[in-house]
């Protein structure tokens, strides 16, 4: 523990200019919604126990545009613009308390529009990715997490903390939805758990003791 706490010192004392992208976080850092680590204080050191990555069980994504058609089958999803399109996953989540949960989505290549976009983070209903479409997609369960507004850049991972609905969900799959608003009618293309380039895949980061 003495050891993890000088590292977590040293990693601070490097300030933000100096920062690894999360992909590299070391051991005594976690990742921070500006998409870089940021090594634990002393005193977080001793209360977060374990730092988990966890990859969806299932996916599915709508479109307004094609409500018919299922968006699982494909490496990329929709998000927002004209088309209303959703993202929705799952994720088995461990056993222990959820200190902080942040759901991370990666724009795909050469698919970065301009513009601004809110996203919002929702619990759903439970669902068959295979079955999502716009027709027949989950419904919204609670109200969903403050919108955060961004910007879809290739190559850099977009947060959204959804720690109180990690917190209020029941049971231990965690169904969920992510939505667009605003931002033109061009939609985003994220990366789905099918795209070839595993570290763009979406992912839940636990923070759990």
């Amino acid at each position: 523990m003495a050891r993890l706490i000088a590292l977590a010192l040293t990693l601070g004392a490097l300030g933000c200019a100096g920062r690894p992208p999360c992909g590299a976080c070391a051991e005594g850092a976690v990742c921070d919604l500006d998409g870089a680590c940021r090594p634990l204080a002393p005193r977080e050191g001793l209360r977060f126990a374990r730092a988990l990555r966890l990859r969806p069980r299932d996916w599915g994504g709508s479109r307004r545009d094609a409500p018919g058609e299922p968006g699982r089958p494909f490496d990329e999803l929709i998000l927002g613009g004209a088309a209303e399109g959703r993202v929705y996953l799952a994720f088995d989540l461990p056993d222990g308390e959820v200190v902080s949960a942040v759901l991370r989505l990666t724009p795909a290549p050469r698919s970065a529009a301009a513009g601004e976009r809110t996203l919002r983070a929702f619990r759903s209903t439970p669902f068959d990715g295979a079955w999502v479409r716009h027709r027949l997609r989950p419904a919204r369960l609670g109200r969903p997490t403050r919108g955060r507004r961004l910007r879809a850049v290739e190559g850099r991972p977009l947060y959204l903390d959804v720690t109180p609905l990690v917190r209020g969900r029941e049971g231990r799959v965690l169904f969920l939805g992510v939505e667009g608003r605003g931002g033109g009618r061009t939609p985003w293309r994220v990366a789905s758990p099918l795209a070839e380039d595993v570290r763009a895949q979406p992912r839940l980061d636990l923070r759990m003791r």
